[in-house]
């Protein structure tokens, strides 16, 4: 009786732990995310990655944004708009450390 509740206390452990951690996200390693913009704010952007998930990126003042190698604004970023984007987790959130800015939505 006793090992079955301390198996039963550790699988609940278990599944607390996985259910507070964000899946595939690793604190201080680089992630490359493919996607298209849902939304862009001047704080944030949306976006539906390859997978069809949709994934949310803080921007700040060290984030930046670039188009054939130019710097960009984070205003130019555009619904529709093909990215990719390097970024890290601090603090629970996924931090854009750089964006890149595919072909604006109607052009190729």
């Amino acid at each position: 009786m006793t090992r079955r509740l301390v198996a039963i206390a550790l699988f609940a452990l278990v599944l607390a732990w996985a259910a507070v951690t964000p899946a595939g996200a690793h604190a201080g390693h680089e992630h490359k995310i493919l996607g298209t913009v849902a939304m862009a704010a001047s704080d944030h952007v949306m976006l539906e990655d390859r997978e069809g998930k949709s994934v949310t990126v803080f921007v700040d003042a060290d984030t930046k944004v670039i188009r054939d190698g130019n710097t960009m604004k984070v205003e130019d970023i555009k619904t529709g708009m093909r990215v990719a984007v390097t970024a890290v987790t601090e603090n629970d959130k996924m931090m854009a450390k750089t964006i890149e800015l595919g072909a604006a939505p109607g052009t190729n």
